[in-house]
């Protein structure tokens, strides 16, 4: 189900999963192109979750997806204060009668969604990544298919709006993204086997964030809903 939220900049659209149920996991996307890629995977494992009692939303961040908001004006300040408004709406349903979470918001958070989990109680982590590794990848792939250098690509980024793998990045955003730290307390990290990393546990799985294409892996569906499940159960024991 669509449906919309506010934040101080406007509001923008989400998608829910199992509405009503008595557990709510906020999902923070991958970030830029990685989010195309990985949309059909992160649809399909809130779809799983909600099967196992789980419900979930995932929201288009202020500048992605129908937001009416350019991503060229979009700060990283703009996108946590997105998830915060929507961490605030979940703690206070969490605090209604009968509901498990307790006010607390437990979010789940893929590659370089990590980013912006640091107001959450509790985190998931799939193969989370820095924002400097998410932009040294957009970087990259802009002076291969553009000729120019990956050193002149981040000297424009750092200065000026800049188009980078399509999508024309502020510079307050990039300079952001390079030095945003990833929260260390209550997250569980969780990679794929043969990824390099920290990590608390490790799933068998594809790296559908490096597809040409989206595409999508039941196998890891599966494996990693359940691994969410069991998390998110502790979570609320706790």
């Amino acid at each position: 189900m669509s449906e919309r939220y506010s934040w101080r900049g406007g509001s923008e659209m989400l998608l829910r999963h199992g509405e009503g149920l008595p557990v709510t996991v906020l999902v923070l996307p991958a970030l830029f192109e990685e989010a195309n890629r990985m949309r059909r995977f992160t649809v399909s494992v809130m779809r799983a979750l909600a099967v196992r009692g789980i419900g979930s939303v995932l929201p288009d961040l202020p500048g992605t997806g129908e937001s009416l908001t350019p991503l060229a004006n979009v700060s990283l300040d703009d996108w946590r204060d997105a998830v915060g408004a929507l961490a605030d709406a979940m703690r206070g349903a969490g605090r209604g009668a009968g509901r498990e979470e307790t006010g607390r918001c437990l979010t789940l958070a893929i590659r370089g969604g990590a980013i912006l989990d640091g107001l959450a109680d509790f985190g998931w982590r799939l193969a989370p990544e820095t924002g400097e590794r998410v932009l040294r990848d957009l970087v990259r792939a802009t002076a291969l298919s553009s000729g120019v250098s990956a050193t002149e690509i981040d000297r424009r980024a750092r200065a000026e709006a800049t188009a980078l793998a399509g999508q024309v990045i502020s510079p307050a955003l990039y300079n952001e993204l390079l030095t945003a730290p990833l929260q260390a307390a209550n997250r569980h990290t969780a990679r794929l086997t043969e990824d390099v990393g920290l990590r608390d546990s490790s799933l068998l799985g594809t790296r559908l964030w490096r597809n040409a294409e989206p595409g999508d892996d039941p196998d890891f569906v599966a494996t990693a809903s359940a691994a969410i499940a069991d998390w998110t159960a502790q979570c609320v024991a706790t």
